[in-house]
């Protein structure tokens, strides 16, 4: 007989906020493989039932797409009895049980319990040298071929993801990866929520293989260099989250066109690229530490 492994899960939301789902995805894994998916769109709870372009432009889902579709309570007796009991994988878990928990929490329902495991954080245990760990990143080295934004989808590659890892560190089973790489399952009880990752160390390997892979490119005499290119040479620093790549990617691109990435600005920092919230923020009159000593730097020359 078939027995379920674990289920990866996928939201994509409405705008900004995380009580927006408007759609999910289901990945069930059963003896080692995904045997099945589904997708459904949900309708925001009233209070959050907007959308914003850059989230439109990510999924492609619109209101009108949404709007005689179930809300997640309505859902709840479907979605529930696939996750009671289960370990539930996502791919940056952190935000989609974020999701489901304050949706519920809109309705009054109290998730249910269950195991967690972030596809993100296992990542970098397992694969520490990936510029990025964003799910296009990982799946694209690991070889997944998915349709990126579309929920199920997205549920798919995190289970793939998931199955690569127990199979490369011979773990068996999703809840053994623990005795093999540096990474932790979180759990919903009663209530009581506790996120999936790895310790700390991990998190700094990856920053130091980042910050030595960056070294290299730039005392690298072969990297093809284009000094037309307008950052060739130049220094920029980064403020915001970027809508079309990580940080990593981003920092990535500007060392093999012959610029200098920093974390930090100074004196010598020529340009200041905005990620898609700080600019929002910015039309709105409101403006990030980065941004405003940005300013006070160029009025001094």
């Amino acid at each position: 007989g078939f027995r379920v492994d674990f289920v990866a899960i996928d939201f994509e939301t409405a705008n900004e906020k995380r009580s927006s789902p408007c759609s999910i995805g289901l990945a069930i894994v059963e003896n080692g493989a995904v045997r099945e998916s589904y997708q459904r769109l949900i309708r925001p709870h009233n209070d959050y039932f907007y959308f914003n372009a850059i989230n439109e432009s990510i999924h492609g889902i619109h209101e009108e797409d949404v709007e005689d579709e179930p809300e997640l309570h309505d859902l709840w007796p479907w979605l529930k009895p696939f996750l009671e009991g289960q370990v539930v994988v996502a791919h940056n878990a952190s935000f989609d049980f974020s999701v489901l928990r304050n949706t519920l929490a809109l309705y009054g329902i109290e998730p249910m319990d269950c195991r967690i495991a972030c596809t993100r954080a296992i990542a970098l245990a397992s694969w520490p040298d990936l510029a990025s760990y964003s799910l296009g990143v990982v799946a694209d080295y690991l070889r997944i071929d998915f349709a990126h934004h579309k929920a199920d989808e997205d549920a798919v590659a995190a289970a793939e993801i998931a199955l690569k890892a127990i199979a490369e560190n011979g773990a068996g089973r999703i809840d053994r990866l623990p005795d093999f790489i540096d990474f932790r399952l979180g759990y919903i009880k009663q209530g009581v929520y506790e996120c999936s990752g790895t310790s700390i160390s991990t998190a700094n390997k990856k920053r130091e293989n980042a910050l030595k892979r960056y070294a290299s490119f730039h005392n690298n005499p072969t990297m093809p260099c284009d000094p037309n290119n307008p950052f060739f040479g130049n220094d920029l620093v980064f403020t915001g989250t970027l809508e079309s790549m990580t940080r990593d990617v981003a920092f990535d691109l500007v060392q093999r066109v012959g610029g200098r990435a920093s974390e930090r600005l100074n004196k010598e920092t020529e340009f200041l690229v905005m990620g898609i919230q700080d600019f929002s923020r910015f039309r709105q009159g409101c403006k990030s530490g980065k941004t405003k000593k940005a300013e006070t730097l160029r009025a001094q020359g």
